[in-house]
């Protein structure tokens, strides 16, 4: 995301036609991977990615009387909750990088 890599967020591929399975992933120093066991057939996917960073501030959790550590998403929606990213999964082994701008 602007030049750091995201650390412990999350990735989705979710299918875009009929017959595909969504996969997921976690992040970890900008890096991701779906193993083939996952079963990612090919076609063309919809990206999602997470990022939720601690702001520093605790604030009230579900539970009375408790807190929790703040934490906000820092990646836009446009590679999230509206997301443009899109993947063409193929036969065989597959890369794909998604820089991220804010």
């Amino acid at each position: 995301m602007d030049g750091e890599p995201v650390q412990g967020g999350s990735l989705v591929f979710l299918p875009t036609g009929e017959g595909g399975t969504k996969g997921a992933a976690e992040i970890i120093d900008g890096k991701y991977a779906i193993p083939s066991e996952q079963g990612l057939l090919p076609g063309t996917y919809r990206v999602e990615i997470h990022w939720f960073k601690a702001t520093g501030k605790q604030v009230p959790s579900g539970d009375p009387g408790m807190t929790m550590e703040e934490r906000v998403q820092v990646v836009p929606a446009k590679y999230n909750t509206a997301s443009t990213l899109t993947a063409e999964i193929k036969p065989g082994e597959n890369k794909h990088d998604f820089p991220l701008q804010k």
